[in-house]
């Protein structure tokens, strides 16, 4: 009865390694280690019961953290697809959402061994979902590594737009970015710079920022504002320094700048999707120092602009949750602007504004956030 018991527990275990990868290659490994060694001691009657209670303990927190992994994909994944009152069922996501992250990351084309863009690159971008297209689009990088962005480059009012992925524009053409729309609404008379970084957030914003190459692209230019836009994963990402060689820090209220340790080196821990599957558990526990991070990131983000160029600072988000709530508060206490821009899907298909089976902005979303944008500084 009990190899039954186990036989059942490891198919269990198969599945959510089919379905969950990564989160399931630990616990997986794990918890075959353990088995291992409780038949090899298994006349020794005490370390077999400790051994049995690890065991226990490592799958409750397989199951604990492959809720939150689900919980977390129900609503990152459909904010954009279907609004916050339509949701995807378990069942859509259980089986569907695995096979997103099937095949090889075309974005690593673009990539050089310095986490930054090989300027002058083109790479197709393939998304499938099974045997159906999710998109196919082409990223065009410029010689000054940021993704293309049709407007006047030799004109002397520069915009840049800052964030990960959304603003960079995966899944969309190069004229279906946010920046082009908003290149576009200035008929393209202004310059306008697209510095998104996939997987990206304000850590590697700061860096952009900071760099000798940023800083020689806005020579001779009248830098008015900087859009910055603000996910809930972005705290974290910016705390395991994903795609630098160091990581930032927070102590007294400064930031300050620290080697990565062993396991922040690790190649596990700058894939695209890792803060997706089990690190989502120390996502929950350790949040505030996150959030904290992000708010000193955004603070000196703000001052570098305003002081190397008088420059403005705009944050938006178009999610609505606790984490951003908070971050905006803390952030307009120090009197740095915010925007929260709110989609209404009431009279918008499913789509309209998310990528069916990918959740990143549509071309749709893009061009409606442009006009946002546009009219809040219009307005001011």
């Amino acid at each position: 009865m009990i190899y039954f018991s186990y036989l059942l527990l490891f198919l269990f275990i198969l599945l959510m390694t089919i379905f969950l990868y990564p989160i399931s290659i630990f616990f997986t490994g794990t918890l075959i280690l353990i088995f291992i060694l409780i038949k090899i001691l298994n006349k020794y009657i005490f370390l077999k019961k400790i051994l049995f209670s690890l065991f226990m303990l490592v799958f409750i927190l397989f199951i604990f953290s492959a809720t939150l992994y689900i919980k977390t994909s129900l609503y990152l994944n459909n904010e954009l697809v279907r609004g916050n009152n339509n949701k995807q069922s378990f069942k859509e996501i259980f089986f569907n959402d695995f096979y997103k992250y099937l095949g090889k990351n075309n974005m690593v084309l673009l990539l050089n061994k310095k986490y930054d863009y090989a300027p002058n690159t083109e790479v197709q971008a393939l998304r499938k979902d099974h045997d159906s297209i999710i998109y196919n689009v082409k990223y065009t990088i410029d010689k000054h590594k940021n993704r293309f962005c049709k407007c006047n480059k030799n004109a002397e009012d520069t915009y840049v737009f800052a964030g990960c992925s959304l603003i960079f524009g995966v899944g969309v053409e190069d004229n279906e970015t946010l920046p082009y729309y908003f290149s576009k609404i200035l008929n393209f008379r202004s310059n306008v710079i697209n510095i998104g970084f996939p997987g990206g957030g304000i850590h590697t914003t700061l860096e952009k920022i900071e760099s000798e190459d940023f800083q020689n692209l806005l020579k001779g230019k009248k830098f008015k504002y900087l859009f910055y836009n603000l996910t809930e994963d972005h705290p974290f990402r910016a705390y395991i320094g994903r795609f630098q060689d160091n990581v930032f820090r927070v102590k007294k209220d400064k930031l300050y700048l620290k080697e990565k340790n062993l396991i922040l080196k690790s190649k596990f821990f700058d894939t695209m999707q890792f803060d997706r599957n089990f690190i989502i558990l120390f996502k929950n526990l350790y949040k505030n120092k996150f959030e904290t991070l992000t708010i000193c990131l955004l603070k000196q983000l703000n001052k570098d602009i305003s002081e190397k160029y008088n420059s403005k600072l705009i944050v938006f988000s178009y999610e609505d949750n606790d984490i951003i709530k908070k971050i905006f508060k803390i952030l307009r206490q120090n009197n740095i602007e915010c925007l929260q821009i709110r989609f209404d899907h009431s009279s918008k298909e499913d789509g309209y504004y998310g990528i069916i089976g990918d959740g990143h902005p549509t071309a749709n979303a893009n061009k409606e956030i442009a006009e946002i944008l546009f009219s809040y500084i219009n307005e001011k």
